[in-house]
């Protein structure tokens, strides 16, 4: 594609069209390793912040103590709504 530009322009504008040529690719190489360099941290951050193994379950009684499961019965028998 650069070549076509290149062939098509008349002589006293090469150098401009292969300045802007030099320019899109530099910016897109700019633009290509940010975006990379942002997935990699984010990936990164991501992984860090994973919960650590905890020794006891997430279920047992000390964890549910206090949530309201009769309030939440009737809900769960009763029929769907949506279908």
């Amino acid at each position: 594609m650069e070549g076509v530009a290149l062939v098509i322009a008349r002589a006293r504008y090469v150098p401009l069209v292969s300045s802007a040529l030099v320019g899109g690719a530099t910016c897109t190489v700019i633009v290509v390793l940010a975006v990379a360099h942002h997935h990699r941290t984010a990936t990164r951050k991501a992984r860090q912040r994973l919960p650590e193994a905890v020794d006891e379950p997430l279920f047992s009684a000390d964890a549910l103590a206090g949530f309201p499961m009769e309030a939440f019965r009737p809900l769960l028998l009763a029929p769907d709504p949506l279908t």
